[in-house]
């Protein structure tokens, strides 16, 4: 409460004065949050880029689902991710049993360590803020095609998973894009539609959603292809405190 005081104390006394070229030296200065624009965006409203200190693990239960079409290309079950070194491991648990997970999806995308920023797919453009938006132009492996993605941060929420409740990030990424078999023939349409959010406590996304539409030969209404959602069921607390001890010191 004594920030929020402190934060618009700041704002109304620079307006009320006339002293708009100052907002944003003030609102640094009392290391209160940003300016972008005319937004002012406090410490509390943005994400910064993670950094991952030590081995993190966090565990997450992924639910695949094709309503047309087979694959073998599918991530069902309980999964343990792991990053060091900025790279992910990611293991198929089943009981006791683990073993190195053979095909792994949209599992590498929940932990935005170095590799997945380095990805050109861009789940991620870090630092986060409401209102944020931004494009990535990549190479899909599963399509193979070069497909645009448009991403945006909507909304800051709290979210609930089996390891725990946590305000988040919601990100929502649109991909849209036609394939035509010949000139004469006639053409599909597909929607891929993702949400996921994501969580500065736990350094990791909670929940991840993922649907594809398709319109067969230019008629009809879209039809349900594809569904994929992952939640977060557990992580190493050793994360939080982590989070704590650098934000301590930041």
């Amino acid at each position: 409460m004594k920030l929020q005081h402190r934060f618009w104390t700041v704002v109304l006394l620079l307006i009320a004065s006339g002293f708009g070229g100052c907002l944003k030296e003030a609102v640094q200065e009392k290391g209160l949050g940003e300016v972008a624009g005319n937004i002012i965006i406090s410490n509390e409203e943005r994400a910064n880029v993670p950094v991952y200190n030590t081995s993190g693990l966090w565990t997450y239960r992924a639910l695949d689902k094709l309503y047309d079409r087979y694959t073998t290309k599918l991530v069902n079950g309980d999964f343990e991710v792991s990053s060091q070194d900025g790279t992910d491991k990611i293991f198929h648990v089943n009981g006791g049993d683990k073993v190195e997970a053979s095909y792994v999806g949209d599992l590498p995308f929940m932990i935005p360590n170095t590799e997945t920023l380095q990805d050109e797919a861009q789940f991620f453009q870090f630092p986060l803020m409401v209102g944020k938006k931004w494009k990535a132009n990549y190479y899909d492996k599963d399509f193979s095609r070069w497909l645009m993605a448009e991403n945006s941060v909507t909304d800051i929420e709290t979210v609930t998973t089996p390891a725990g409740t946590f305000p988040a990030f919601r990100i929502e990424r649109r991909v849209f894009y036609m394939s035509v078999g010949c000139d004469l023939c006639d053409h599909n349409k597909y929607w891929l539609t993702y949400t996921y959010f994501y969580s500065p406590q736990t350094r990791s996304v909670l929940k991840y959603h993922y649907q594809e539409e398709q319109e067969m030969d230019g008629m009809g209404d879209p039809v349900l292809q594809h569904t994929i959602d992952i939640e977060l069921i557990k992580f190493d607390a050793a994360i939080v405190e982590e989070r704590k001890a650098d934000d301590a010191h930041s």
